[in-house]
């Protein structure tokens, strides 16, 4: 999984969730293909942040935040386990969870019929593939200030 900067600076506000979801699985999945090597900090900061940024004067605010929470009690049992097929139950089932609200946010994201950028004052990124190279290149187009207002 790769994000680029030209997918932070055109996302809506939904559409970063996504890509947190995102970021979440992928760490998530690397994990348990590294069972004995679980690093679960990126998870766990992420869903930090989702939760942090929960409005919660809505009903739905509370469910997610009691969601988050119980998913970060997986990931904190799965650190302090010794047992291998525990900490998988424990990492398959987060990546249940974060995958079911990941395809929630994909489906209102493509619904959403006008998207409002998060980032304003953004140069114009387009990205390529370059010759012979299996990965993207960015390229800024204008001024170099990246969204900064100077």
């Amino acid at each position: 999984m790769e994000i680029t900067t030209a997918r932070v600076v055109n996302s809506s506000q939904l559409e970063l969730v996504t890509l947190s979801y995102e970021v979440i699985l992928d760490n998530l999945k690397t994990s348990l293909n590294n069972i004995n090597e679980i690093d679960l900090k990126i998870s766990k900061a992420f869903l930090k942040d989702l939760s942090n940024a929960l409005d919660m004067k809505y009903e739905i605010s509370k469910n997610l935040k009691q969601l988050y929470n119980y998913v970060d009690e997986l990931l904190v049992s799965c650190e302090i386990s010794n047992d291998e097929n525990r900490k998988s139950k424990y990492l398959n089932e987060s990546i249940k969870i974060i995958t079911k609200l990941y395809d929630a946010y994909n489906k209102i994201v493509s619904d959403q019929n006008e998207k409002e950028k998060v980032m304003e004052n953004t140069d114009a990124i387009y990205s390529g593939l370059t010759y012979g190279m299996n990965g993207l290149n960015e390229t800024v187009v204008g001024n170099y200030n990246r969204g900064l207002k100077v």
